[in-house]
C-alpha cells in the first residue's frame, strides 16, 4: 500500500499545472487505490496457463497504451497550458484556451512584440487570474478536459 501512495505522490508530480494541482493529487490517489485492487486480486487467484497468457497480453497492451497517454498528455500540457513566471522568479503553469477574446486579439494586434502567451497575460492582463479575458472559458475548459482527461 505504501508503494501505490508513494506513486500516487509522483504522478501527481508530473506535469504540474497549479491550479489544477488539487485534481491531480486527488486523481493519483483514486488511481493508485485501483492499481492496489487489482494487483491483490490478481495475487490471489488460482493461475492457469491460459490465464497467465491473457495476463500477459493484458499487460503488453496496457503497457503500450501507458506510453501513449504520457505522449498525449504531455502535448496537452505543451498545447494548453502557458508558463507564468512571478516576480519572485517561480514559474507556473496555468491552463489556457486556444480562442482569443476580441480584447486580447486588439491587444495583440496593437503590440506586435507579444510573442507568447506569457507575454500576452502580463502585459496585457497582469496575472493568470485574468486569462478568462485572453481567452474563451469554453476554450479554457476544452483545455482542462483534455489534461484531466490524457492524465486519467
Amino acid at each position: 500500500m505504501v508503494l501505490f501512495g508513494l506513486f500516487g505522490g509522483a504522478i501527481s508530480q508530473l506535469l504540474v499545472i497549479d491550479e489544477m494541482a488539487w485534481y491531480y493529487t486527488a486523481l493519483a490517489s483514486i488511481i493508485a487505490l485501483v492499481v492496489n485492487l487489482l494487483v491483490s486480486f490478481l495475487l490471489k487467484g488460482r493461475w492457469s496457463t491460459r490465464m497467465k497468457n491473457h495476463t500477459k497480453i493484458v499487460s503488453i497492451i496496457l503497457f503500450l497504451a501507458l506510453i501513449w497517454t504520457i505522449y498525449a498528455h504531455t502535448k496537452s500540457f505543451i498545447e494548453g497550458t502557458f508558463p507564468f513566471r512571478d516576480y519572485d522568479g517561480q514559474t507556473s503553469y496555468h491552463v489556457k484556451g486556444n480562442e482569443y477574446t476580441y480584447v486580447a486579439q486588439e491587444f495583440k494586434n496593437a503590440h506586435p512584440y507579444i510573442q507568447s502567451d506569457a507575454d500576452l497575460i502580463r502585459g496585457g492582463f497582469g496575472s493568470p487570474e485574468e486569462k478568462y479575458k485572453a481567452w474563451t472559458e469554453q476554450s479554457i475548459n476544452e483545455h482542462k478536459l483534455n489534461l484531466i482527461t490524457t492524465y486519467s
